[in-house]
């Protein structure tokens, strides 16, 4: 009697180590969420064209001034397509970008935060400004992927007089829509 008390105590013994060492092993869980969406299109979007993020770096108040500027070299994006298996109808593609309108000039998309006296202009490939609502010029794609190159500058307001430059963080948002032709 006394052997079984003692393997019963020791088979107890384990559990509550191997339990023990389980719980020790375990320093952290999460989660993986999936999602996207199915789009009834000849091309697909690149998931990184998506939800993308253009950081115009810090640019001087007198880079600004009177309707001056920001690099190009540092807004670059594009939108990438893949996988294009193009028709004879749907072999163009048009780019319409909304966002709300800067105020003191609609051709340009308004920014948030603390800088103010000026907006983000944005330029089409070929180099024409993207007007805000309306559909850019059609873009011929090829069978395959397809790459459709952006600038976004900062650029500040002619007159300063009335709405004078400020320095602070600022952001703007807007979003793309694809139309085939």
């Amino acid at each position: 009697m006394n052997a079984n008390k003692i393997l019963v105590a020791m088979g107890v013994g384990s559990m509550l180590l191997c339990g023990s060492a389980i719980a020790a092993g375990t320093t952290g869980s999460g989660k993986v969420t999936f999602n996207g969406e199915i789009i009834n299109a000849p091309c697909s979007v690149d998931s990184n064209s998506v939800d993308q993020t253009v950081y115009l770096g810090q640019i001087s108040t007198k880079q600004l001034a009177n309707g001056g500027e920001s690099n190009e070299e540092n807004g670059k994006f594009s939108i990438k397509l893949l996988n294009c298996e193009l028709s004879e109808t749907d072999d163009a593609i048009k780019v319409t970008f909304s966002g709300a309108k800067d105020p003191v000039d609609p051709s340009l998309l308004v920014i948030g935060g603390q800088a103010a006296g000026a907006g983000i202009k944005m330029i089409a490939p070929g180099g024409a400004t993207v007007v805000l609502g309306q559909p850019t010029a059609a873009y011929a794609l090829s069978p395959g992927d397809n790459e459709l190159p952006f600038t976004a500058v900062l650029k500040g307001y002619a007159n300063q007089t009335a709405n004078p430059l400020r320095a602070g963080d600022f952001t703007a948002v807007t979003n793309f829509t694809l139309s085939y032709e």
